[in-house]
């Protein structure tokens, strides 16, 4: 079992054939990302939502400025590693709803059902699998981001 699961993270890090050494890049990609992910956030705080999205986009909006900060200002790999996990709980959270929302439906949300064509909607969504792409390619050790340090040899 062990050595299946090598061979699968060998072949989703291209044999470590690829490797992006750009720490501030990558954390600075990740911030801009998340940062514009909570925009659309943002906007559900105003009109005619149910109280349950209110209370999502605040929540929504306080973990990505933690993580944010976690990633931006953590000394060690741990904080700066929650902060990265924080921002893919948002971004993982947010596919879900918009994905629930347009097939099921959700609780004073039934005008969205069917609905496929919002713009802002489909780029948050965008941005979002855009995160969570990113934070894999961190946990497969393809990228690196800050404060963390990778030796790679050739």
């Amino acid at each position: 079992m062990a050595a299946e699961a090598g061979r699968v993270q060998a072949l989703l890090t291209a044999y470590r054939w690829v490797a992006l050494a750009g720490p501030r890049t990558t954390t600075g990609v990740g911030v801009v990302l998340l940062g514009t992910i909570t925009v659309p956030q943002l906007s559900l705080l105003g009109g005619r939502y149910p109280g349950w999205v209110r209370v999502w986009a605040v929540l929504a909006v306080g973990v990505a400025l933690l993580a944010v900060t976690a990633m931006l200002r953590a000394r060690s790999r741990l904080v700066a590693g929650l902060g990265w996990f924080g921002g893919s709980a948002v971004c993982a959270v947010s596919i879900t709803l918009w994905v629930l929302s347009r097939t099921v439906g959700l609780p004073g949300l039934v005008g969205t059902v069917g609905r496929w064509d919002h713009p802002g909607a489909t780029a948050a969504l965008g941005l979002a699998a855009a995160y969570l792409v990113l934070h894999v390619s961190l946990l497969l050790g393809v990228t690196v981001a800050r404060p963390g340090h990778r030796y790679w040899h050739d």
